[in-house]
């Protein structure tokens, strides 16, 4: 595989757990509207443009999960636990690779992988690589794949059966 395809293989997997956070966010919402309750107002102007309740609820809902996911991973992360109480990362290795991929993903779309004094700053182990391009081996994308794998079949299957949210079988 070449190597610009690793390079984008990995992000499309950083990104489509993120998308799969924001997706079982909103299937549960809308099982359970209640967990978006909170002393936050809106805008007559916003609430009028919605001819249903249901309507106004999926609206709100959709603009409270854009916001968090705004925010970062650790507010994703205090907001399933506050409001669903989940634990998304297991353990606190599976929260540090999953942080790393994210701030690796963020390097390589908005600094075109180059090593940043910040980026370097988070992980000493990159200390003498300020300047340089990030690589991403296929060995790599691999083992990520794995971790994040991992990481969705366990939530999926504990968010489903909490909040008896409908699964398919194949």
């Amino acid at each position: 595989m070449k190597s610009i395809y690793v390079q984008w293989y990995m992000l499309v997997r950083i990104d489509n757990l993120t998308i799969y956070f924001k997706e079982i966010l909103s299937e549960v919402v809308s099982a359970k509207p209640q967990i978006l309750k909170s002393q936050e107002t809106e805008r007559l102007d916003f609430i009028l443009d919605y001819e249903s309740i249901g309507d106004l609820i999926n609206a709100i809902s959709d603009k409270k999960i854009e916001e968090l996911f705004y925010k970062g991973i650790e507010d994703i992360e205090k907001f399933f636990k506050n409001r669903l109480n989940i634990d998304i990362f297991k353990t606190k290795q599976v929260k540090e690779n999953i942080n790393r991929l994210i701030k690796q993903r963020n390097l390589t779309v908005h600094n075109r992988r180059k090593i940043s004094k910040d980026f370097a700053r988070q992980f000493p182990d990159l200390k003498n690589s300020v300047g340089q391009y990030l690589i991403f081996k296929f060995s790599y994308v691999s083992e990520i794949n794995l971790v994040l794998l991992n990481v969705v079949a366990s939530l999926d299957e504990e968010i489903s059966e909490k909040f008896e949210l409908k699964k398919v079988s194949l």
